[in-house]
């Protein structure tokens, strides 16, 4: 969360990063070591476990120009027209059952974007918020592709999610400090304009998309990141497994699952044994519930798993 173009925490296994080359973008260095990492395990029969975080979209609002432009008017409709677009489209698609999953209220404080002084600007933070999206996917892409060339993608399980919803913080008031820098690592001055006069984008900025943009994300749930509402606590998740997935391109929103399941889901599928002691040290028991059932299209009988919510996942 500091800089996408030269972030000076950086470290290359042990080592602190002294320097980056000069086109660096962290999310294509996230996504190429993934998929070298992915070319170096390939070697051999054994199965491998790769853990991809990415920081992308969080703040600060970083993004390449040319991914920034494909979004310049996407955004221009504003929030309420975009949410509303949204809950719409979901409701066709089938992720969401639309006499179960109202579109919820907006918080009594947002505000319209009629009454809105900076639409350009919130048009333009979320067109970067986009943008950080769009890179990343393209990354997962030379991901996915490292996969099909070393002959390993149909019997792996690639599963992705996001964060427990879009944040609602406005990192331009808290100004520089611990991870906030106030200047790059060349020496550029980092702009934390509240009064919305410097358009986010390039590295020498340092903004969020805020509480109305945040709302919109996390569609049709209320709130947003760090409250314990629909909003902040569910997340969408996409499983790909070409061997294993029994029905592929379908929309399973009768079971609510938690992240401690992937650990006893992995274990599950590759016919693996959860230890009880490793070197000598006890091992805390295996908490999750494995859903590979679900993947392979069998019908799971009783309360949806380690469920926190009855709601369908809709985001």
């Amino acid at each position: 969360m500091i800089d996408f173009f030269d972030p000076f925490s950086l470290v290359e296994g042990s080592k602190p990063v002294e320097k980056v080359k000069s086109n660096y973008y962290h999310t294509d260095a996230i996504n190429d070591k993934a998929a070298a990492y992915i070319r170096e395990m390939s070697g051999d029969d054994k199965p491998f476990f790769l853990y991809v975080a990415h920081n992308a979209p969080h703040w600060p609002l970083q993004a390449l120009p040319e991914d920034i432009e494909k979004y310049k008017s996407v955004y221009q409709p504003g929030w309420e027209a975009i949410r509303q677009s949204r809950y719409q489209k979901m409701a066709k698609m089938g992720l969401i059952d639309p006499a179960k999953v109202q579109l919820s209220p907006r918080h009594p404080a947002n505000k319209s974007w009629e009454q809105n002084p900076n639409k350009d600007w919130d048009a333009r933070a979320m067109a970067v918020h986009a943008a950080m999206i769009d890179r990343m996917d393209q990354g997962i892409g030379r991901i996915v592709e490292a996969l099909r060339k070393t002959g390993r993608l149909d019997n792996t399980l690639i599963v992705f999610l996001s964060d427990n919803g879009a944040s609602a913080e406005l990192s331009e008031r808290y100004g520089p400090g611990f991870d906030r820098p106030d200047e790059t690592r060349s020496g550029q001055a980092v702009s934390y304009a509240t009064d919305k006069t410097v358009l986010p984008g390039p590295q020498t900025t340092f903004f969020s998309i805020g509480p109305e943009w945040a709302n919109v994300a996390n569609t049709p749930f209320r709130l947003w990141k760090s409250q314990s509402t629909e909003g902040g606590i569910h997340t969408p998740m996409i499983a790909y497994w070409p061997s294993g997935i029994k029905n592929k391109g379908s929309i399973n929103t009768e079971r609510v699952g938690h992240v401690m399941d992937f650990m006893a889901t992995f274990v599950d599928i590759s016919r693996a044994k959860y230890p009880q002691v490793y070197n000598g040290h006890p091992i805390l028991p295996l908490e999750g519930k494995s859903f590979a059932a679900s993947l392979k299209g069998k019908k799971i009988r009783g309360i949806p798993f380690c469920s926190m919510s009855t709601k369908a996942p809709g985001t």
